[in-house]
């Protein structure tokens, strides 16, 4: 849990990691802890649309899986909700570098809020579902001044079409 955060915490000065689920937020900050890193800081939110609180799915046989309720994520195995805070994603967009976004199949949505025009970070996404792919692409491909890349086993390629897209977690990540 937070491999993530724990890797770019070496490149940037600062880092934020939003973790709503208490197991894996304290499981984050004691990771933080032992590798004695200063530049982490962690909320007990997810990110969202907007700052309402939202139903979180917890899935109790694959909890890195969790997602909130209005997430595109299928459900698979014994669900258990949990009410929990959320943050909007405007809020940090215009405040840092790069934005690292597994929302279990929530990324278009949040895209879909942001004012590309105005002002925004850099993005690696996970792609969960061929919808939001779909989603992703159309959206980011209106923009002349955002180039789309596929990460793949150590290979970065640039999208320049749909088929060039990831359309589930296997197939890479998007930046």
């Amino acid at each position: 849990v937070g491999i993530h955060s724990l890797l770019v915490s070496r490149i940037f000065k600062k880092v934020y990691s939003f973790e709503p689920l208490q197991d894996h937020f304290d499981i984050l900050k004691k990771n933080i802890l032992l590798n004695r890193f200063k530049n982490i800081k962690i909320f007990k939110k997810a990110i969202s649309k907007n700052d309402k609180d939202q139903v979180l799915n917890i899935l109790t046989k694959n909890t890195t899986a969790t997602h909130l309720n209005i997430a595109t994520r299928s459900r698979y195995g014994p669900v258990v909700t949990k009410k929990v805070k959320c943050t909007s994603i405007n809020k940090i967009n215009s405040k840092i570098d790069l934005i690292k976004l597994d929302v279990e199949g929530l990324e278009s949505e949040l895209l879909k809020k942001i004012n590309f025009k105005k002002s925004f970070s850099d993005f690696i996404l996970e792609v969960h579902n061929k919808k939001n792919a779909r989603d992703i692409f159309k959206r980011l491909s209106n923009f002349s001044n955002i180039a789309m890349y596929k990460l793949k086993n150590s290979k970065l390629k640039i999208i320049h079409n749909f088929k060039d897209m990831p359309s589930f977690t296997k197939d890479g990540s998007l930046f």
